[in-house]
This record gives structure tokens, sequence and C-alpha cells, in this order.
């Protein structure tokens, strides 16, 4: 997709969401980073930054030091948990049901009450 196309696709979606004080779910990896700079550059109204470590890798704190260092350069509010992840069971419903608990924290102790109900929509969705 070009550069003039994701630009358009961001007008629309400030159009939907410009009053609204946004929560990003990023993990730290490519497609999240290049979601949040674009995001940061792009969106006029105000957001918050939440990652949520799974703790399967080892080297995951470095996915959380990343965003948290993007965010911290930029001034971008952010918020982290690392969870215990029990692999003993559907190691991926753990993980989503442990990251949405976490998302919905944040939103909802951040007054994002909106993303908080998006994200109770997208979770029973998914």
């Amino acid at each position: 997709m070009s550069l003039i196309r994701w630009k358009d696709l961001i007008s629309k979606t400030d159009e939907l969401i410009f009053d609204k004080k946004c929560l990003l779910a990023i993990s730290g990896g490519v497609d999240s980073m290049v979601l949040l700079s674009f995001f940061y550059r792009t969106y006029k109204g105000t957001f918050i930054v939440a990652h949520f470590d799974h703790n399967l890798r080892d080297d995951s704190i470095l996915d959380k030091e990343l965003v948290e260092k993007y965010c911290k350069e930029r001034e971008i509010p952010f918020f982290t948990s690392t969870g215990e992840i029990d692999a003993s069971s559907n190691v991926e419903e753990n993980c989503r049901n442990a990251r949405w608990d976490f998302l919905e924290k944040v939103a909802t102790e951040n007054n994002r009450s909106e993303e908080r109900r998006v994200g109770k929509e997208c979770r029973s969705r998914w």
C-alpha cells in the first residue's frame, strides 16, 4: 500500500475517532511499531500506548523496552504489564485473554470507555 493510500486511510479514521482518546496495543513487532510511528505522525487526537509481555520468550523484555523507549522519547503515555501464561493448555487463547484483560483495565483506568466497549466486542468475535 502506498503512503498516499495510508494517509487517506488515516484521514478517514480521523473522521471516525477524531474526538476519541485512543488506546493502541503495541507488541513491539515491526507491524505494530510501524502503526505506532504512523499514528504518532498523523493522528491529531490523543492516545496512549499499552504493551503486554506474555513472557513466553527469554528476550521478550526487549520488545517492551523498544516500545517504552519510543513512547518516552515522544512523551506518549505508556502502560505495560507482564503475565505468567498457563502453557499447559491452549496457550494462544490464554495469551489473548490475559492481553484483553490488561487492555480493558488500562482503558478503564484511563477513561477510554469507548475503547473498552470496542475491545469487548472484538474479544467476543475473536
